[in-house]
Parts: structure tokens; sequence; C-alpha cells
């Protein structure tokens, strides 16, 4: 079955223009997989927090449980994005001539980013205290997942913009977005 496989892909070289679309739909199916196992990374550390969530109100810790409310809703919205950006990055694998290597490595150390994101989210949850120490946790949360929305915003830019001289300047290290103070921050 392997020398049919082989002898089909062969053929399907020789049409005209069946490469070119044969890489843009592995190239989009590898997108997909991608958002789609970080979204999912997103979505355990939902499932983290909710558990964090459960110990502070046996503590009667509220005022975190509120933020953490906010951390949580953040999070949940940031993978339900990646989830679905699935159909609109279809315009950014249609270009595929109009895109270069560098171009391509900027999309992919977004992704990067992303990837790495999960992994702070898991180590500042993993930290997490009680009293004030849980307050501050939960408000780097917040900063850690607003960082993230404005990674995948700009990430979402490059994508839309590619090839039309727009966005070529777009680097993965761009300005982080606005802090969100936390209790130490207002004494």
């Amino acid at each position: 079955m392997s020398d049919f496989r082989q002898q089909l892909e062969d053929l399907m070289e020789k049409i005209p223009g069946y490469k070119g679309y044969a890489q843009r739909e592995y190239r989009r199916d590898a997108d997909r997989e991608l958002r789609q196992a970080i979204a999912e990374a997103f979505s355990s550390q939902v499932e983290r927090l909710s558990r964090v969530q459960d110990r502070l109100l046996s503590q009667g810790d509220f005022a975190t449980m509120e933020v953490l409310d906010k951390v949580i809703t953040r999070l949940q919205h940031l993978s339900d994005r990646l989830r679905t950006a699935t159909y609109g990055y279809t315009g950014f694998f249609d270009r595929v001539k109009q895109f270069d290597d560098a171009e391509l490595r900027r999309l992919y150390e977004f992704d990067l980013q992303l990837a790495k994101g999960v992994e702070k989210l898991g180590d500042l949850i993993a930290q997490f205290g009680l009293g004030a120490q849980a307050r501050e946790r939960a408000h780097a949360l917040l900063n850690t997942i607003d960082e993230l929305h404005h990674i995948f915003d700009r990430r979402s830019h490059l994508v839309e913009t590619l090839g039309e001289g727009e966005g070529a300047e777009e680097e993965p290290n761009e300005t982080p977005p606005p802090h969100h103070p936390t209790p130490s921050d207002e004494a």
C-alpha cells in the first residue's frame, strides 16, 4: 500500500496547482492542530483554577475568588478564540506565494509565546497561596492572560495584513497590554 500511496502522491504533484493546494491544506491542518492543542492546554488550566477557587471558597477568601472569576472568564475566552480562529485564518494560507519563511517564522514565534504562556500560567497556579498572596497571584494571572490575548491579537493582525504591506514590522515581542493593579500596587 505504501507504493500505491507514493504513486498517488507523485501523480498529484504533476497536476498543475495541486502541490501548492496540498501544502496550503497541510499548513491549515498543522495550524489548526497547534491552536487546538494550545486551547486544550488553556482549558486544563481553567479546570485547575476552578479547583483553586473551591479551596478559596472553603477558606472564605471571597475577594480572591472575585478576581479568579475574571481570570477564569478571560482564560476561557482566550481558549475559545484559539479554537474558533480556524476558519478565519484560511486566507493566510491561500496567499501561500505572498509570504516567506521570515513571515512564517514570526507566525510560529507568536504560537511559541502562546504555548509558553500555558507553562507560565501553570507555574503561577502551582504557587497559589491564601490571603493577600492569593490576591496578588490572581492579579498576576490576570495580567498574564491579558498579555496572551495581546499576543493573539498581534498574531491575528499579522495574518490579516500579510501581503498588504502592513503588519510586516509586527514582531512577537511588542509592548505588552495595560497592567492590572495588584493589591501591593494599590498600597
